[in-house]
């Protein structure tokens, strides 16, 4: 046969000596499928599967071509092997296409495996360790933790599979989703800063906190067809989610130490924190823009007394502490809100 098909006998020829590509190498496999032929098992020949391949794909172009009358002038019977050159070109690149893109959009063929995460980052160190991937995010991986990802990362989403604990800091790109698989949960964010910790109580125990921006922790998806979670949670900054496998439920909450959603130079600039004869409600307000984090009176007897104080400096619970203990109230954390109960202003 004269027809040039270099090719295709290039890429059998890498398949033969396991050089090709995943993706090659279940293309070549999957012109065999319809014939039960099973290459692994028999010893056959680069030749041999070239000339199989090559009729195959003349069965699929000649019956084209015999219902095409514009292809029976006398021009197209001299380019007859030309023809038949380029048709196979097109059916071998279709073919690739189709696994290129079965690889890159996952949306459609379902979610990025641990096994296909072929990057490997190991923390052996004492120390925190530094991993930047693609777009500027980093990953601030603690000792004794690990990462898989993919590189480069698929087209419409950034996939990273967590075990132990790391600070992630992305970059926003919402036509690119960043999503951490860590135990049973998903973190999906779309440019943000949060920290991860798995195995908290039990080894599939996971914990989610934000820094800043916005983001979803849902129950990763077991069935690839399923599109939604329902028992998913929203977090902002300075709030957190823990996922107890065991119980199999989420349980939200604030960070132990929460920091200013406000850039520091803001917040000095517009409150500095110091109050004078500052009615409880201004004070409380001050804290939520300052925080991010909800407040909740049980007295409202008190929500016009006066504080005096410099909380300038001070962590969130330490401002609490004294704006309690000047009004004889109590504070607690329930859930996302912080609530305030008794006192008075005397």
């Amino acid at each position: 046969m004269k027809i040039n098909r270099d090719g295709l006998s290039g890429l059998i020829q890498k398949y033969l000596d396991g050089t090709c590509t995943p993706q090659e190498k279940e293309l070549i496999d999957s012109w065999f499928e319809d014939e039960n032929v099973n290459l692994a098992e028999r010893n056959t020949s680069a030749l041999d599967m070239q000339e199989f391949i090559w009729q195959k794909i003349r069965k699929q172009v000649e019956p084209v071509e015999q219902r095409r009358n514009f292809f029976q002038s006398p021009f197209f019977q001299k380019q007859r092997i030309l023809r038949l050159a380029v048709a196979a070109s097109v059916i071998i690149a279709g073919s690739f296409a189709f696994f290129f893109l079965k690889s890159q959009n996952n949306e459609l063929f379902g979610p990025l495996t641990e096994s296909d995460a072929k990057y490997l980052e190991t923390n052996n160190t004492n120390q925190i360790k530094s991993i930047y991937l693609e777009e500027a995010s980093r990953v601030d991986l603690r000792p004794g933790s690990s990462i898989r990802y993919s590189k480069p990362f698929a087209k419409n989403k950034r996939e990273v599979f967590l075990k132990g604990e790391a600070f992630f800091e992305v970059t926003k790109n919402p036509k690119r989703p960043f999503i951490v698989y860590a135990g049973e949960v998903a973190t999906k964010v779309v440019g943000t800063s949060f920290i991860v910790r798995s195995g908290i109580e039990d080894a599939q125990d996971v914990e989610v906190s934000v820094v800043t921006g916005k983001l979803i922790v849902e129950r990763k998806k077991n069935d690839p067809a399923q599109k939604t979670e329902n028992n998913g949670v929203v977090l902002t900054p300075n709030q957190k989610v823990t996922f107890y496998h065991i119980e199999n439920h989420f349980v939200t909450g604030l960070v132990d130490k929460p920091v200013l959603v406000k850039p520091q130079y803001e917040i000095a600039r517009t409150h500095l924190f110091r109050f004078e004869e500052t009615p409880l409600q201004e004070v409380l307000e001050m804290l939520h823009d300052a925080y991010g984090v909800r407040f909740e009176l049980l007295n409202d007897n008190i929500r016009t007394c006066p504080f005096t104080a410099d909380l300038s400096g001070e962590p969130l619970y330490t401002k609490l502490d004294i704006i309690a203990g000047s009004l004889n109230a109590q504070y607690e954390v329930k859930g996302l809100s912080i609530v305030l109960s008794g006192g008075s202003c005397e």
